[in-house]
């Protein structure tokens, strides 16, 4: 069990070292990925845009890396359908 803990404890270190920073995982995003229901091209300024657009409002929006994790945001635009 302890030489289990030993090993545990060098070697997480040694993967956490060898994870790709943000801006490594940003260029490796950079392009046309291919869904089964869409295609979502993520552009080098930091937009992106799915094709064929779907019925909502989220068809195109802001991308960025933060932490290892790809953050999407995209603006919801609501109006008044009774006025």
């Amino acid at each position: 069990m302890r030489t289990a803990l030993v090993i545990s404890a060098l070697i997480v270190p040694v993967i956490a070292l060898a994870l790709p920073d943000d801006a490594t995982l940003s260029r490796l995003l950079l392009g046309t990925w291919h869904g089964h229901r869409h295609d979502t091209q993520y552009r080098g300024d930091g937009t992106w845009i799915m094709d064929p657009p779907d019925e909502g409002d989220n068809t195109r929006g802001k991308w960025r890396i933060e932490h290892g994790r790809l953050i999407e945001t995209w603006r919801v635009f609501r109006f008044d359908v009774f006025g």
